[in-house]
């Protein structure tokens, strides 16, 4: 994976950083132990947050200020872009073994941002160099296959659904001849029905937000993994169809570009 610059912060440290710039939610995360609404919660994550970036040295004096401290400058602009994002992108990984991976990033004009969860009392943050490094990073967390040959296919989206479902229930036939109906050949409908049968199961969501508000949402499934995966996406251009195309790396990054691109317009 990409190198990425960042800490490791527990809960009531991120809880601090996020009140001292009035923060009241993160976009796309679940975040609400970081949010006591009990005043007496509340101060005690508070005074354990402050303490704990004290002594991990977030937090340092100001000299010839006594009793006034200063945030790392770095550290506390890494939470305002997760406070205050222009795009969202969460992406959700289950493996063959139904362990679950979910990492954010959140990017404001040049800056982005990755936030995941440790575990239940730890997250860590830190900052991405720009977009090439990020593509790289999801890339490489849904296991994307370096150049493969481009397969290219629209089916409608409703009988995708369909489709899907036939074959999660079981009955490939019918599933298999759906696909054919839409044009695809039979060998590339096997390989499709595989990959969305596969227990390895990927979705990336995209979100603009304007002032907190969420203004639109666009979602990439990756089904299957490795040289055997196949990417799905229903572009807003074509409302009622999907695209169906082989999965690599590069073509996952195209259509990051892409959709980042068409959220804006």
């Amino acid at each position: 994976m990409s190198e990425m610059s960042g800490v490791d912060l527990s809960a009531s440290e991120l809880s601090y950083l996020l009140a001292s710039i009035e923060a009241s939610e993160i976009v796309g995360f679940d975040a609400t132990g970081l949010f006591p609404t009990k005043p007496s919660s509340r101060e005690a994550m508070f005074k354990q947050g402050r303490e704990k970036l004290e002594a991990n040295g977030w937090m340092k004096p100001i000299p010839d200020y006594p009793d006034e401290y200063e945030l790392n400058a770095e550290l506390l602009e890494w939470v305002s872009v997760v406070a205050t994002p222009s795009f969202v992108i969460a992406t959700r990984r289950i493996s063959g073994e139904q362990e679950q991976q979910v990492v954010l990033h959140y990017l404001a004009d040049e800056s982005i941002v990755e936030l995941s969860a440790v575990d239940e009392k730890t997250y860590r943050i830190g900052h991405v160099t720009d977009r090439n490094a990020l593509f790289e990073r999801i890339a490489a967390m849904l296991q994307c296959p370096g150049k493969t040959p481009l397969k290219h296919y629209e089916v409608d989206g409703k009988a995708f659904a369909k489709i899907q479902s036939l074959a999660l229930k079981g009955q490939l036939e019918k599933a298999q001849a759906g696909l054919e109906s839409a044009g695809v050949t039979v060998k590339i409908a096997d390989s499709v029905l595989s990959a969305v049968c596969d227990p390895a199961q990927s979705q990336i969501v995209l979100i603009h937000t304007h002032f907190g508000e969420i203004e639109a949402i666009q979602r990439i499934y990756m089904h299957g993994e490795g040289k055997q995966a196949w990417i799905v996406r229903q572009p807003p251009t074509k409302a009622e169809e999907v695209e169906i195309i082989t999965s690599d790396a590069g073509r996952l990054t195209d259509l990051l570009t892409e959709s980042l691109d068409e959220l804006t317009n």
